[in-house]
């Protein structure tokens, strides 16, 4: 038995893969890109330090991206925090800005901790059916 035709079979293959390959790396980047701006506008901003950190990037193969901060308190505002008694010194700067007493602050967190502020789940629920709509149109 022979088969006629192995070799075209297998180009057409290939590209066919080459170029659906490069639309599902094109449909992570919009996601990508589109989450972190979500995030960024939903946001709480005192400083704008937390906002400013939000950023991408891609795994080695530019199949899957992360949408992430290095702030270290970022969970914090995003899950918010059970109650607990925060460094009075902390909070001082923050008062002082927003008319308030530290200490009272501090009070107020050690009896209800801080309330979440989700910024960075919405936006990736924001994004998350374009970004399935695009990776089946990617694969059409």
């Amino acid at each position: 038995m022979s088969v006629n035709g192995g070799a075209e079979v297998s180009d057409a293959m290939r590209a066919w893969l080459v170029e659906h390959d490069e639309a599902v790396k094109l449909a992570t980047l919009r996601a990508a890109v589109d989450c972190e701006r979500e995030a960024k506008m939903r946001t709480p901003v005192d400083f704008g330090r937390l906002r400013s950190s939000i950023t991408y990037r891609f795994s080695d193969d530019g199949y899957a991206a992360d949408v992430y901060t290095d702030v270290s308190y970022a969970a914090y505002v995003e899950y918010g925090t059970r109650p607990h008694m925060p460094p009075v010194a902390a909070l001082e700067d923050w008062a002082a800005r927003h008319g308030g007493s530290a200490w009272a602050l501090a009070m107020h967190i050690k009896k209800y901790g801080t309330k979440e502020h989700p910024y960075m789940r919405p936006a990736w629920e924001a994004v998350k059916p374009r970004y399935y709509k695009d990776l089946v149109e990617a694969l059409r």
